[in-house]
């Protein structure tokens, strides 16, 4: 990135006039020594509203980086007494570093009217560029979330009609033929378990099962326990 250059108003001797010179010069020697903070609260103590302090006040918080608070005293330090291009090429770099391009491009647009400058230039065409790569950036990201809604729509479809048809499987229905043939393996198995039952039961007791009797037509008065098997 190409680097921001930002340029700090001399105050006049008609403005040292009005105010305090001693508190101007010490605010300008804090200034270049880089102690901006407390060269913005000395600019401050002068208690004007004149551009001359704003643009000064403007550029002490523009280099602590508080470029919001910076554009406001920028926009406050209108008059005859500052460079007009300066003033807005300076609001043009806040804009910048606080990534609003559309108000970058705009202020640089504006500053070049008003005087040709090569460092307004680069920065104009360093704007565009991080604009358009931007939106190139954005364009991609919003196809590949389409894309992935696509995918995963596609996949919850289905597994719906995989769900539909193992339902629709499940609900088919019996045939009378189907039913009865149901029924009679019903009865098949029903009736193997009771007697797998009653030989497990049997053997348990050391006893062979009596299925069958044989019956004596001649005795006829016989108990069970005394007829015999075939």
């Amino acid at each position: 990135m190409r680097r921001v250059l930002i340029l700090f108003f001399a105050v006049t001797l008609n403005f040292a006039s009005i105010v305090d010179f001693n508190k101007i010069s010490k605010a300008t020697l804090l200034y270049n020594s880089g102690n901006y903070k407390e060269s913005y609260s000395s600019f401050k103590e002068l208690k004007s509203d004149t551009p001359e302090v704003n643009y000064n006040l403007a550029n002490t918080l523009y280099k602590q980086g508080k470029y919001k608070a910076a554009i406001k005293y920028y926009k406050r330090a209108f008059g005859a007494s500052v460079d007009e291009a300066n003033r807005i090429y300076n609001i043009g770099n806040c804009y910048f570093l606080l990534k609003e391009y559309d108000n970058a491009i705009f202020a640089y647009k504006m500053a070049l009217k008003l005087k040709d400058d090569e460092d307004t230039k680069a920065n104009l065409a360093l704007a565009y560029k991080i604009k358009n790569r931007l939106k190139k950036q954005s364009k991609k990201d919003k196809q590949k979330k389409k894309e992935g809604k696509g995918a995963k729509d596609k996949q919850n479809k289905g597994k719906k009609g995989k769900s539909s048809k193992k339902s629709t499987n499940k609900d088919k229905k019996l045939t009378k033929e189907e039913l009865k043939m149901l029924k009679e393996l019903e009865k098949k198995t029903k009736f193997k378990k009771e007697l797998k039952k009653m030989l497990n039961r049997s053997l348990k007791d050391k006893k062979a099962p009596v299925l069958m009797y044989r019956i004596d037509s001649g005795n006829t008065k016989a108990k069970p326990q005394e007829l015999k098997p075939w």
